[in-house]
C-alpha cells in the first residue's frame, strides 16, 4: 500500500512539472482546477486518516515532538491552531462514520468536515443535516449553522460570555517599527457594538478612497474608521449622522426570547458575530444600537410596502434572510443588491416574499435576461434556482431545476414550475 502512494505521488509531481500554463486552453484549465480540488479532498481524507492513527498510537513521539499537535504542525507547516483542529477532526471522525464516508468520497472538503464534526460532537443528530447543507451551501452558511448547533447544544454560551466579560481588556503599545498597536478582548455583544459603529465609517472611508483614486485593503479602511470614530465621538457622538446609523442586529426566535434560552433548532445570534445568550439580548433591549429581528424557524417576519422604496426594517429582514447571494453555489456575501423577483414595473410588490439579494454579477445577468431566477417555498424557507440562457434566448440544456424529490421545478420562460405551480411563488 505504502509503495503505491509513493509511486502515485511521484507520477503526480512529474505530470504537474510538465504543464505549460501559457499554452493550456482556458476550458482545460477550468477542468484541471476542478480535478485538482477533487484530488485535494482525497488527500485531506488520507491525511486525516493517517493523523488519527499517529495520534492514537503515539507515533508522534518518535519525531521528538511533545504532542500530536506539535508533530502535525511540523509535518504540515500549519499553525498550532490549525494543527490542533486537524488532530481534533481526526479523533472525532471515529464516532462519525457518515462524515468520514463523505470525506473519503470527496463529497466534502477537510474544512467542511471539521465544521460538521465540531457540531456533531456535541449534537449527533445535527450531522446528517449539516452534511446536506455542506453539499449545497456556501462555506459561511455551513460555518454559521455549525456555530449555532454548538452554542445551543453545549448550553454554556451564557457562562462562556460571562467568563469573557470578567477577563475583558484593551491593551495598547508601540511596536518595534513605531506603529501604535491595539489588542482587545470583549464579549460578542460588546464587540458587535464596536463593529456596528465601524461599519458605516468604513463605507465612508472606502468611498473617499475611491474618489481620490486610492485602492487599499479592508484592514486599512477599518483602521481609518477607528480613528474617524474617535474623532467623531469627540465632536458629538451619536448626534453624528454616520454614528447614528450604527445598528447591532440580533436574530432571535420568539420562543427562545420568551423562554429565556434557546432550544435545539432555535437561533439567538448577533449578525456578523455569532451566537449569543438570550439574556444578553434581554439586557440590551433598550439600547439605541440594538435592532431585534424576531423569527420563527428560518422565517423573518416583516410587512410589505406598496412603494419601490424598501423600508429599513424590511431591508434588514431581507439582509438577515439572504446572507449570501441566493444563486445556488455563489456564496458571495459582500456588495449584494436587493432585487424585485417580479419587477416593480410589472406590478411586483415591495414585500419580503418578492425580494431577494443577488451579487452584482448575477443581478446584471438576471436584469439583461441572460438567466432565469426561480423561487419556491419549502418548510425550511425560500429556495432559489438559477437557469442560464443561450445567446438565442433558450435555456441551456441539462440545467433544469430539481426539487428534493427529483421533480423538475422550472422549464421555459413565463411558465410556472413543471407539475407543481402551487409551490412556486414566481418564475420570470
Amino acid at each position: 500500500m505504502f509503495e503505491f502512494f509513493v509511486r502515485a505521488n511521484r507520477d503526480y509531481r512529474d505530470q504537474v512539472a510538465r504543464i505549460d500554463a501559457d499554452t493550456m486552453l482556458g476550458a482545460d484549465a477550468r477542468r484541471l482546477a476542478v480535478l485538482a480540488e477533487e484530488m485535494k479532498r482525497t488527500a485531506d481524507a488520507l491525511l486525516t486518516i493517517a493523523i488519527a492513527r499517529v495520534n492514537s498510537s503515539g507515533a508522534w513521539a518518535e519525531g521528538k515532538a511533545r504532542s500530536a499537535e506539535e508533530w502535525v504542525a511540523r509535518t504540515t507547516g500549519a499553525s498550532w491552531g490549525e494543527a490542533k483542529g486537524k488532530v481534533e477532526l481526526a479523533s472525532s471522525l471515529r464516532s462519525l462514520p457518515e462524515t468520514t464516508e463523505a470525506l473519503v468520497e470527496g463529497r466534502i472538503s477537510g474544512t467542511q468536515a471539521a465544521l460538521v464534526a465540531q457540531a456533531a460532537s456535541v449534537d449527533p443528530h445535527a450531522e446528517h443535516r449539516l452534511l446536506d447543507l455542506a453539499s449545497r451551501a456556501a462555506h459561511t452558511e455551513l460555518r454559521d449553522a455549525s456555530r449555532r448547533v454548538v452554542a445551543t447544544a453545549s448550553g454554556q454560551a451564557a457562562d462562556e460570555q460571562a467568563a469573557v466579560h470578567r477577563t475583558r481588556y484593551l491593551r495598547t503599545w508601540v511596536d518595534g517599527q513605531g506603529g501604535f498597536r491595539i489588542d482587545a478582548r470583549l464579549t460578542k455583544a460588546a464587540g458587535a457594538k464596536v463593529l456596528a459603529v465601524l461599519e458605516p465609517l468604513m463605507e465612508t472611508e472606502f468611498a473617499d478612497a475611491r474618489r481620490q483614486g486610492r485602492r487599499e485593503s479592508q484592514d486599512a479602511y477599518r483602521a481609518d474608521a477607528l480613528v474617524s470614530m474617535a474623532e467623531r465621538a469627540g465632536r458629538g457622538g451619536r448626534d453624528d449622522a454616520a454614528l447614528a446609523s450604527a445598528t447591532v442586529v440580533v436574530r432571535v426566535d420568539h420562543a427562545a426570547l420568551v423562554r429565556g434560552e434557546t432550544a435545539a433548532g432555535e437561533t439567538c445570534e448577533v449578525v456578523g458575530v455569532g451566537p449569543v445568550p438570550v439574556h444578553d439580548v434581554e439586557r440590551f433591549m433598550g439600547d439605541p444600537f440594538l435592532q431585534v429581528l424576531l423569527t420563527k424557524g428560518t422565517e423573518v417576519v416583516a410587512a410589505s410596502t406598496t412603494t419601490r422604496v424598501i423600508r429599513r426594517s424590511l431591508r434588514q429582514a431581507i439582509i438577515e434572510r439572504d446572507r449570501v447571494c441566493v444563486v445556488p453555489g455563489c456564496g458571495i456575501a459582500k456588495g449584494l443588491e436587493i432585487d424585485h423577483l417580479v419587477p416593480f414595473s410589472q406590478g411586483g410588490p415591495t414585500s419580503i416574499d418578492n425580494l431577494q439579494r443577488l451579487c452584482k454579477h448575477h443581478h446584471r445577468l438576471k436584469t439583461i435576461g441572460a438567466a432565469t431566477l426561480t423561487r419556491w417555498e419549502t418548510p425550511g424557507g425560500p429556495q432559489f434556482g438559477w437557469l442560464p440562457r443561450t445567446p438565442e434566448g433558450e435555456h441551456r440544456p441539462g440545467r433544469a431545476l430539481i426539487d428534493d424529490d427529483g421533480r423538475a421545478m422550472a422549464s421555459a420562460v413565463g411558465r410556472s414550475a413543471g407539475g407543481e405551480p402551487e409551490r412556486t411563488l414566481w418564475t420570470d
